[in-house]
């Protein structure tokens, strides 16, 4: 289930920035999502700049690599429409680059991932991994790619020592953009991945088909994307020559008294939530600093921490929408709404569903606990045995009139946190 029905929708500041305004200028080619062509193009920058261009924060300096996960269904999400319309301008743009240091997917354990790293000689990477899906289910079998992942984005050295492989990255760098599925991303909250720091170190982009583009006749892009190619070929340039982008005093007070509240007001008082975007405020700045190189300048503005503001702000709404007890109503509800929707098609009579259906529509990750401190605010709610086919019988819920007397109610409750 959804956390909330309704996709959220980003703000028009979210694209106030250079990035937006290239991919403003690819919007008509493609059925794509503009924010997911905007951080292709982002993600790309950035691993293109490299390790030592870095952002200036009163504890130190922090990378500018930016890892993206496009989050659509298939069909209708258009996640590969982004890459089809973004890639060619990078190609374009940095060819060295593309042909040396872009992989097109990436080994899902620990020893690929830094033969890999190895192969491009340690040097900065970009990485578009179409098949998310895949990449995340094989991930979890080897714990050492969450590691090796978490060292990456914190630009720390990683070392991969075994009897047949002996090798170290000293400055890993890469831009990331991934491509999953809701119910996919949806499934790690709460899990090893989600409490451990690596998944969150995506910000995750809910996307989604923007328009019809004919098959036949479409506008021709050929000669947009060698103009938006040129454009962030300059970018690039000026910004690698560069080392720390500085975040000035004045706006430093700024970020404080406004930004800062406001990116962790976000998430507050919701742990699920917290856990899967917890790198939320690390991106406002990631991401203003790329706006600000962007531009040319050196120095973050107020105008660029407001739509990288926008951007977080998409970023965790999309969070909300697809994970699981993330939305604003209480598990009990939840619990209450699926029974009263659990109806027979033929009779429209309720039915009673299942401890499996149940966890289907509340969310798989939810914890047999929460549940059991759920149904004690549920006095209609009746827990039981169903009938058994040859297993184990099931456990059953249905509403009951409060004046009924379901006898070995507790007894079942207690069958549900067992």
């Amino acid at each position: 289930m959804m956390a909330t029905e309704i996709e959220p929708e980003i703000e028009e500041i979210a694209f106030a920035n250079a990035f937006g305004f290239l991919a403003e200028e690819l919007d008509a080619f493609t059925e794509g999502a503009k924010v997911g062509v905007m951080a292709t193009l982002m993600a790309a920058f950035s691993a293109y700049l490299g390790p030592h261009v870095r952002v200036e924060t009163g504890r130190g300096t922090s990378p500018l690599a930016t890892w993206f996960v496009l989050i659509g269904k298939s069909g209708i999400g258009r996640k590969g429409a982004t890459a089809r319309i973004s890639m060619p301008v990078i190609n374009k743009a940095f060819p060295a680059f593309a042909r040396h240091n872009v992989i097109s997917g990436i080994p899902a354990t620990g020893l690929g991932l830094m033969t890999t790293l190895n192969e491009h000689g340690g040097n900065p990477v970009f990485v578009l991994e179409e098949e998310g899906d895949t990449f995340i289910s094989n991930a979890k079998r080897d714990v050492k790619v969450g590691v090796y992942l978490r060292k990456g984005w914190d630009g720390e050295a990683i070392a991969h020592k075994t009897a047949k492989a002996d090798f170290v990255v000293e400055e890993p760098h890469f831009g990331f953009v991934m491509h999953v599925q809701p119910k996919n991303w949806g499934a790690i909250s709460g899990s090893k991945d989600a409490t451990g720091g690596t998944f969150n170190r995506f910000l995750a982009i809910l996307v989604r088909k923007s328009k019809d583009v004919p098959v036949f006749n479409g506008p021709d892009s050929t000669e947009t994307v060698a103009t938006v190619a040129k454009l962030l070929k300059e970018m690039g340039i000026w910004a690698a020559s560069r080392e720390t982008v500085k975040v000035p005093n004045d706006v430093a007070e700024v970020f404080e008294a406004y930004h800062r509240p406001l990116c962790e007001a976000l998430t507050e008082d919701n742990e699920t939530l917290s856990e899967m975007a917890e790198r939320s405020l690390a991106y406002l700045i990631r991401v203003a600093a790329l706006y600000a190189l962007g531009d040319g300048r050196d120095e973050v503005s107020v105008e660029d921490l407001d739509s990288a503001l926008a951007l977080v702000r998409y970023a965790v709404a999309s969070v909300r929408h697809v994970l699981p007890n993330t939305g604003d109503a209480p598990l009990h509800e939840k619990i209450l709404e699926a029974l009263e929707g659990n109806f027979d098609p033929v009779t429209l009579e309720l039915v009673p569903m299942t401890m499996t259906e149940l966890w289907d529509y509340i969310g798989r990750n939810t914890k047999r606990a929460a549940i059991m401190a759920a149904l004690k605010k549920l006095p209609q709610v009746e827990v039981f045995k169903g009938a058994s086919t040859g297993g184990r019988p099931p456990i059953m819920l249905r509403l009951v009139d409060l004046d009924h007397e379901p006898g070995t109610e507790d007894d079942e409750r207690e069958l549900v946190a067992a």
